[in-house]
């Protein structure tokens, strides 16, 4: 679903650990000749750069992927943490958003198509 825009300029909120993967992420951008910056509150991997997504971030409109790995159901203000996800890619750019459908009590929201 994501693997074509791995290629290019990938920015996750928060760090994107996928359970059937069995490599890092960062290996699998970077082996398809993309970059990943990663933001987060807290750093958990050490290379995260801070940011409180409940506050407007002003990131530059240059990713071509941005992943929300489950992230945005656990800020506050989810609609600023939308916003900065969309102020993130660029035009033509894709959002991939794996908040859970079925964990209830998870976050502070529980999202539902």
């Amino acid at each position: 679903m994501i693997e074509p825009y791995l290629g290019g300029a990938v920015l996750s909120l928060g760090y994107p650990s996928f359970d059937r993967m069995d490599c890092k992420i960062e290996d699998l951008i970077a082996a398809k000749g993309g970059t990943l910056s990663c933001v987060d509150i807290f750093r958990h991997q050490g290379f995260e750069i801070l940011c409180d997504l409940n506050q407007p971030a002003h990131f530059p409109a240059e990713y071509d992927l941005v992943i929300d790995p489950g992230t945005v159901e656990h800020c506050f203000n989810i609609g600023q943490a939308m916003i900065n996800a969309a102020s993130a890619v660029k035009v033509g750019g894709k959002i991939f958003h794996g908040s859970p459908l079925t964990m209830l009590n998870h976050g502070f929201y529980n999202l539902n198509p």
